[in-house]
């Protein structure tokens, strides 16, 4: 089964700072470092994801489609296949 592709890391800033903010001021604004938000575009960080998901309006799910699922709920993460001949 493909990936699903979600927004790109650059889009959300983009729609951050088309909003009037910036990552750092809505890191700030939610007791976090300048850069700590940041992390969340490219990790799965469910708290982190809600804060920037509810500051766009948007549900985690539309944004990152791979680890959230429709319902918003966290998706297991899929571990790849093993290694023929390897435990």
């Amino acid at each position: 089964m493909p990936a699903i592709r979600g927004w790109h890391p650059q889009d959300v800033i983009a729609e951050i700072r088309k909003s009037g903010t910036s990552l750092a001021a809505l890191s700030r604004q939610n007791g976090f470092k300048d850069r700590s938000l940041h992390s969340a575009l490219r990790k799965r960080w469910p708290r982190a994801n809600a804060i920037i998901a509810s500051h766009l309006s948007v549900s985690r799910h539309q944004i990152w489609p791979d680890w959230f699922g429709p319902d918003d709920a966290l998706l297991p993460l899929s571990r790849p296949a093993a290694r023929p001949g390897r435990p």
